[in-house]
């Protein structure tokens, strides 16, 4: 029976091969080395063993298929056939051979040597992450700093972690940015001089980025003999596999827009990231025939809609959050006991995201949204919000009637702004109200209300340089 299924595979392999493995090779388990084959009996050898599961056998195979092989004094010679080469690719690929994973996500990627295939491709990238290789994690790293600057900052971290110079320089930039991570000169110095060290032989033509005129200037004014001597003894004790110690806070003097939201976190709220990129938008309902009749003074029209609004700030990591680094600011109107509208761009790209009310702060989620007409709803858990009273639709507006806004101008907590409304708009498909109620930034995401305390629109934006042109997206647009 043994006998049979071997002469069955050697069947097989003669016909897709043209090798044949004796059967003493296969009861004796021989192997070769597979990563420079030589002659054509070490082809067929090195066949068998990949089909057993061996990743540099697979790719061994591979590369004579890619570019073919007349065998010096051997029996036997091996055509060039793309086809067969990327299928041995891919099984070395599966079996987790790095430089398969480097050739299938490069080749994918440009459509080069194998049909051009950009999901392939992040396959491909992601299992080479995943095992661990450098040169993956850098780059999945450098694709997430948009979308996912958590993922991208973890990976950073523990590639510098590992001695990877690129790493330790790109932490040395954003350290000196301040997007992903608030400012700190002294982290950036630090990582700065890891990664100087045997440069050429770690990084090949890394340039110093310490030669960096702009890095370079700010650590000489900001960083004083006391902060380098610090931070230089901090590089020199630096171990494999370490994070840097605590050090100093030390940030570039710049001019910064006033605003009453600078401590927003108190020590006990810890924001977790939501995953703030809506798939579709879905119609929220809303009860838009709640409608307020009787005329209210100013102050009576905000003493009935103050509760419904919420500051929103939201940033692209905790760390950023909790330092106001790199964060949105804006405002959110409560329709339901649990859930606020506000605007898109207010939480683009931007995973953590809190609300906050006078001393009270909440986490929050994205329920639905969409970019394109910059509408998003907030949902909100453990706590009851209490909602606007009433609701007017477009139609029912006229031209010159009294308005008010009411929203978080510069995090000036729930403002409030009278006007008209000065025109009704239509831009593409969509409705807009003009008005002439104040609007700034971080009043977007906030409420537009009638003269009887109706919420009419969400703020929205104005146009720069100008008075009195600010907008509102329509309540009834957030319910279809």
């Amino acid at each position: 029976m043994k006998k049979t299924f071997l002469l069955s595979i050697n069947i097989l392999m003669l016909f897709s091969t043209g090798c044949y493995i004796s059967p003493v090779y296969k009861t004796k388990r021989e192997t070769v080395s597979c990563k420079y084959i030589f002659n054509y009996k070490t082809f067929c050898q090195c066949i068998s063993q990949a089909e057993s599961g061996d990743a540099e056998a697979a790719f061994g195979v591979a590369e004579i298929y890619d570019r073919g092989s007349n065998f010096y004094n051997s029996k036997g010679n091996v055509d060039r056939d793309n086809r067969k080469a990327i299928e041995w690719y891919k099984k070395a690929g599966d079996l987790g051979h790095e430089e398969a994973l480097r050739k299938l996500y490069y080749g994918f990627v440009s459509g080069r040597d194998m049909p051009q295939n950009f999901l392939e491709a992040e396959r491909y990238l992601i299992k080479a992450s995943d095992l661990g290789f450098e040169w993956a994690m850098l780059k999945v790293a450098n694709q997430a700093e948009d979308d996912n600057p958590d993922k991208a900052l973890e990976l950073y971290k523990k590639l510098a972690s590992m001695d990877n110079c690129l790493a330790q320089r790109r932490l040395s930039e954003l350290h000196i940015e301040g997007n992903i991570v608030p400012q700190d000169l002294c982290k950036s110095y630090f990582w700065s001089l890891l990664a100087r060290v045997d440069t050429y032989e770690r990084c090949g033509d890394f340039h110093h980025i310490i030669t960096n005129g702009t890095i370079k200037k700010l650590i000489d004014k900001n960083l004083t003999p006391e902060h380098i001597e610090l931070v230089q003894n901090a590089a020199s004790n630096w171990q494999l596999g370490q994070m840097p110690p605590i050090l100093p806070l030390v940030q570039a003097e710049k001019k910064k827009t006033p605003t009453h939201i600078k401590t927003l976190l108190p020590d006990f709220i810890r924001v977790s990231k939501v995953k703030h990129m809506p798939i579709k938008w879905n119609p929220v309902e809303i009860e838009l025939s709640m409608q307020l009749k009787e005329n209210l003074t100013s102050s009576g029209l905000f003493n009935l809609v103050n509760p419904s609004i919420w500051v929103v700030a939201s940033s692209t990591t905790s760390e950023n959050l909790n330092a106001m680094n790199n964060t949105s600011l804006g405002s959110a109107v409560a329709i339901s006991k649990n859930m606020l509208f506000t605007n898109y761009h207010v939480i683009k790209k931007k995973p953590y995201i809190i609300i906050k009310h006078g001393d009270m702060f909440k986490e929050a989620s994205i329920y639905v949204g969409d970019e394109k007409t910059d509408r998003c709803v907030l949902l909100v858990k453990n706590i009851e919000l209490e909602p606007v009273k009433g609701y007017r639709e477009y139609d029912t507006l006229t031209v010159g009637e009294s308005v008010y806004s009411v929203g978080s101008p510069q995090g000036l907590e729930n403002s409030l702004g009278q006007g008209i409304i000065s025109g009704k708009r239509k831009f593409g498909n969509q409705e807009i109200i003009q008005t002439t109620a104040h609007i700034s930034s971080g009043s977007s995401g906030g409420g537009l209300f009638d003269s009887s305390g109706n919420l009419i629109g969400i703020t929205t934006f104005k146009i720069s340089d100008s008075e009195g042109l600010n907008f509102a997206i329509p309540i009834e647009s957030f319910t279809h």
